[in-house]
């Protein structure tokens, strides 16, 4: 392994636990209560209309990414014709598959 990985690696791991490290340290009735109170009590000087609008949450745009940024990586994958695949994730968990197995035989 490269110092550059090795590096990269170590600032990696010692950031996430300091993240967890500092999560942690949150009593759980506060970081685990219902809508935005954490951030509302983390940040005082939010404007109201943060405060007050809806909770979205987040999620990652995967059927995009796998429709358009990713879609030549579908072209070369053939997966088996017995799985329905109009779900994202089906497609996002065996295109991960098919890339770690290559992974796999292509080190052997």
């Amino acid at each position: 392994m490269g110092y550059e990985k090795l590096e990269s690696l170590f600032k990696n791991t010692y950031s996430n636990f300091t993240r967890i490290e500092t999560i942690s340290s949150i009593p759980s009735n506060i970081r685990l209560a219902q809508g935005k109170r954490l951030l509302i009590n983390s940040i005082p000087e939010l404007p109201d209309w943060v405060i007050n609008r809806r909770k979205t949450g987040f999620s990652f745009p995967f059927q995009k990414w796998l429709e358009h940024e990713w879609s030549d990586r579908f072209q070369s994958f053939n997966p088996p014709q017995n799985i329905d695949l109009k779900l994202w994730y089906r497609r996002w968990n065996l295109m991960i598959l098919d890339h770690w197995l290559g992974e796999i035989n292509y080190k052997k």
